[in-house]
């Protein structure tokens, strides 16, 4: 079941946001949720520890997105929504909207933190 959250269909047909029918109103919180929370918190300090490095700017940016990513992974996979490996934070982002009434995260903040991990995986 959670494999199937995680990577889903191939990508065809993606929604932009989860609808109705995907939605489980009770947040779940169990191994996997919890592995992927853990994932993220790793993901983080490594940013930190990049941020205090000039020279590694990108990396941290780079580190900053991939913990956003899992949070936003975990987040999904919690509220019972699909949750393919994707690098776009406002795609993942728009697909908590309808599971989370308010969810409004800074478009601008999750689109450069995007863009900045694309530049860093393809220079």
């Amino acid at each position: 079941m959670y494999g199937d959250l995680l990577h889903g269909e191939g990508g065809h047909g993606r929604q932009a946001v989860a609808s109705e029918r995907e939605i489980q109103f009770t947040p779940v919180r169990n191994s996997v949720v919890t592995e992927w929370i853990e994932r993220a918190e790793r993901h983080w300090r490594m940013a930190e520890q990049f941020a205090d490095l000039h020279v590694s700017y990108q990396s941290g940016m780079f580190m900053a997105q991939l913990c956003l990513e899992t949070y936003l992974r975990a987040a999904l996979i919690a509220q019972g929504v699909e949750s393919r490996k994707c690098r776009d934070l406002q795609m993942l982002s728009d697909r908590l909207r309808y599971p989370i009434p308010g969810w409004r995260p800074d478009p601008e903040t999750l689109n450069s933190l995007t863009q900045a991990a694309l530049a860093y995986l393809d220079p």
